[in-house]
């Protein structure tokens, strides 16, 4: 797997696919927080997970099958300390090559850190 990301200052990219809800990753003045998932061979996808940091987040998801075809979904979330985890279910899983994550904080202004502590894809 090839990852595409935005600069980070705390945290390795890892901590996103780590299982674990005590780590995380912080952008570095980077709003949106950007990740692209490259896989090798096309594998079958059919939602996300993603545990944020407090924040009122859009979150947009863009897919690309192995054709070169694109399908895109996007929600807005508010993250509270009592619910940090949301997903998109995508009604089916698409053979995709490529899988590009957007997370906004929508009342950051610039220079913004965006913090996501897992990001999980089904």
């Amino acid at each position: 797997v090839a990852l595409k990301y935005s600069y980070l200052d705390i945290g390795p990219i890892d901590n996103l696919f780590d299982g674990h809800l005590g780590t995380l990753v912080r952008t570095m003045e980077a709003k949106p927080f950007l990740i692209e998932v490259n896989f090798p061979n096309s594998r079958p996808i059919s939602g996300i997970i993603a545990t944020l940091g407090a924040m009122e987040a859009e979150i947009s998801v863009r897919l690309t099958t192995p054709d070169g075809k694109t399908k895109e979904y996007r929600t807005v979330f508010n993250a509270t300390l009592e619910n940090l985890t949301t997903s998109i279910d995508f009604g089916k899983a698409y053979e995709v090559q490529t899988v590009h994550i957007e997370v906004r904080n929508l009342y950051a202004g610039e220079p913004a850190n965006i913090h996501v502590t897992e990001i999980e894809l089904k």
